[in-house]
Order: C-alpha cells, then sequence, then structure tokens
C-alpha cells in the first residue's frame, strides 16, 4: 500500500513533464512559422529573331523545404517557368534565414547565343507578394553569369526576384547574284526572280542584279529562281555557284553557320539557235520544176501554226471579300499560278467557260501587297512560246470608323 502512493506522484509527474515537453514542441513549431522567412524567384524566357515555337531548358538547385529542391522546366520565349516559394537567404534585421544556394542554369540550346539576362525585384514586406514587371527595380545583388548561363539568385524576406533571359538567334547572310550571258553575237534582255528558300527576294533582275545581303538563321537554305516578266527559262541553260570563303559549292543548297557570309550567282546562258540555211535553186532544178510549187505553198499555208493567246484579270486594289484569278485566251495546254513567289496551283483543263481559274481568299493572307504570276504553256504546233503574265492586289486593314455622337 505504502508503494503504492510513493509510485503514484511519480507517475503523475512522468505524465506532466511528456505533456509540457509537447507543448514546448508545438510552440516551437508555431514560432518557427511566424518566423519563416520566405521569398520568390521566376524566370521569363526571350528569343530574339528566333522561331518562336523553339524551346529552352533550365536546371535549377533552389535550397531546401519549402524550396523546389533541383529539378529542371522548359520554355518557349515569351512564356513565363513556375513561381518558386524558397527560403531567403540574404539576412535582415528580425529574420533568420538560412542562406542557401539559389540559383538557375540554362542549358545551351543550337543555333542560339545567350545573349544576357536582366532580373527585377520587388518587395511587399508581407506575403501578399507582388510580381515584378519590366519597370521593377533591377536587383543589384542577384548575378548573372553569361559564360556558364547562370542565375545566382539573392532573395530576403518576401522579395520576388524575376530574371528576363535573352537568346538571340544565330545568322549568317546571304547574297544572290543574276549573270546573263546572251547567245553569240548579240544582246539579252531576259529577267529573272531571285528566290531564297522559295520565296522572291528580287524581282525581275536582268544580268548583274542582286538581292543584296539578306540575314538568314543558320541552318539549310536553297537558292533558286523563277522566270521573270517575258521571259522562258527553256531558253537558257542555267547553273549556281555559291562562296563562303572556305570554298566554291555547285547547285541550290547551302549550309549557313554562325556569322559565315555566302554569295551565290546564278548564271544563265542564252540556248544557241543555228539559222536555217537558204537554198538557192539551181537553174536546171528550176526548168524541169513542175507546177508543185505552187502546191506547196497551198500545203504550208493549210499548216501554218497559229499563234496562242492568254490574257490574265484578277483581283486589283484592296479586295474584301474572296475573288478570282481567271486566264482566258486561245490554244492554252495548262495555266500555272504563282502567289509571292511560290507555286499554288496548276491548271489543266478550263471550266465551262473556257476560264482557267484560282480562287484567291485574301483573308487568309497577310497584311500588305502581293503578287500574283501566272506562267501559260501553250499546245504544241503554236508559234507562241511559254508566256508569264503578273498583276498585283493589297490585303487592307480594314478602316477604323469613328462614332459620331449626337445631342
Amino acid at each position: 500500500m505504502h508503494a503504492f502512493r510513493a509510485t503514484a506522484p511519480r507517475r503523475r509527474g512522468v505524465a506532466l513533464l511528456a505533456a509540457t515537453f509537447a507543448l514546448l514542441c508545438a510552440l516551437a513549431w508555431q514560432a518557427q512559422a511566424s518566423w519563416a522567412t520566405y521569398g520568390k524567384v521566376s524566370v521569363v524566357k526571350v528569343n530574339y529573331g528566333g522561331n518562336p515555337s523553339d524551346t529552352f531548358t533550365f536546371d535549377y538547385n533552389l535550397g531546401p523545404s519549402p524550396g523546389p529542391g533541383t529539378g529542371s522546366f522548359t520554355i518557349a520565349g515569351g512564356q513565363k517557368s513556375p513561381t518558386y516559394k524558397v527560403e531567403c537567404n540574404v539576412p535582415a534585421s528580425g529574420a533568420y534565414c538560412y542562406t542557401p544556394a539559389l540559383n538557375v542554369t540554362e542549358r545551351p540550346t543550337p543555333g542560339y547565343t545567350f545573349t544576357g539576362a536582366v532580373c527585377r525585384s520587388t518587395n511587399a514586406h508581407s506575403s501578399s507578394y507582388v510580381e515584378p514587371t519590366t519597370s521593377s527595380p533591377v536587383d543589384s545583388d542577384t548575378k548573372v553569369d553569361p559564360q556558364s548561363r547562370r542565375i545566382d539568385f539573392k532573395v530576403s524576406l518576401y522579395e520576388w526576384v524575376k530574371c528576363w533571359v535573352t537568346n538571340t538567334r544565330d545568322t549568317g547572310t546571304v547574297t544572290i547574284t543574276k549573270h546573263v550571258v546572251p547567245a553569240q553575237g548579240t544582246t539579252d534582255t531576259g529577267k529573272f526572280d531571285l528566290t531564297l528558300d522559295g520565296t522572291v527576294k528580287a524581282q525581275d533582275v536582268g544580268d548583274g542584279g542582286s538581292t543584296g545581303a539578306l540575314t538568314v538563321p543558320t541552318g539549310d537554305h536553297t537558292v533558286g529562281e523563277l522566270a521573270g516578266t517575258g521571259t522562258s527559262l527553256d531558253d537558257y541553260d542555267s547553273s549556281i555557284s555559291c562562296d563562303d570563303g572556305n570554298g566554291t559549292v555547285s547547285g541550290a543548297s547551302i549550309s549557313v553557320t554562325k556569322g559565315s557570309t555566302w554569295s551565290c550567282v546564278i548564271t544563265n546562258a542564252r540556248k544557241f539557235t543555228p539559222a536555217s540555211p537558204v537554198v538557192t535553186p539551181s537553174p536546171s532544178a528550176t526548168q524541169t520544176q513542175s507546177p508543185a510549187p505552187a502546191i506547196q505553198v497551198l500545203s504550208e499555208t493549210k499548216t501554218s501554226p497559229k499563234p496562242g493567246t492568254a490574257k490574265l484579270r484578277g483581283p486589283s486594289g484592296c479586295p474584301i471579300r474572296a475573288t478570282t484569278a481567271s486566264v482566258t485566251g486561245k490554244r492554252i495546254a495548262k495555266v500555272t499560278f504563282y502567289l509571292d513567289g511560290r507555286k499554288v496551283r496548276t491548271v489543266a483543263h478550263p471550266d465551262s467557260h473556257g476560264r482557267w481559274n484560282l480562287r484567291v481568299t485574301t483573308r487568309t493572307l497577310p497584311y500588305g501587297r502581293h503578287r500574283l504570276r501566272v506562267v501559260v504553256t501553250f499546245k504544241s504546233g503554236t508559234t507562241t512560246k511559254r508566256k508569264t503574265l503578273s498583276m498585283s492586289f493589297t490585303r487592307c486593314h480594314a478602316a477604323v470608323v469613328t462614332p459620331q455622337f449626337t445631342g
């Protein structure tokens, strides 16, 4: 009985100590929560001169909880990374920081050069964070290393640091020049459209005409040409030669590297067509000749080829609705339509009204001037060679109508 009475107080004392310890732990946790020293970081990607759909990958080390630890994210130009809540690493009066390392590193992206990062910050001095904008103050203690493409964040209590990281597309230049070689003893007035990757860069140029230096992204590109006004490529032998200072390349395909300068020459040599010999009949042949010459002349008159004709009608000015470009004429075999230098359609048969048509939907085209060019091929046996016709129209912006108010 005495032993029981002696043990009971000790048990009550142990229970009291355990309860006190739990209470102290709860108070310590509550105090730690009340002393939480958090900030935020985020990244925005800026893609200068590249394809908007290209993506960029970053690796991050953003400290222990509540930070996300280590990982990576991938974003395209104009996109923002997730916003990460991190432990502050800039001690301040009345706030304790664990001073973790907080950094983000961009991986190398083929075809792009890291050209800088600007970090800006805001501090609301409360848990009601305010996201930085491009007009927010520059965060002077966050450092950027261009060589390693690494950002070392410095974040104080309730501060949000946001960095705009810029990559510039690597480029080179391409210049295309036309060289025309006329047939012997003649001059040549042929006109040509010079193209790069299928897009016309210079129209109706003759010998010595050029696109000038064209800035292009690194990678493979194709140099070419189309027949200009009144010109048929069938009348010429063509060749392409390109040089970037490291050797000459024959053919239309070139590979542009960062900073390279390509010069391409497209040569068109006029094909030589010998004149038909003139045969003078001998006197004896004339004497024995029957009235056959009259028969020959009659035969030539019956079978002499006739010329082909073609006329183009279509959109002009600023068409608002879809419209039709039509070619009409005689002895036409086919019509090929080109819009802004790109082949759109080849029509091999006319409609019931004898028209060779292309439907043009202007609302699907970019705003500005557009050039429609057609190449008309005539039936064999005609005296007319392939003919090129062209016209221009503009997709205009809708007029802004100012409402008129009456009293």
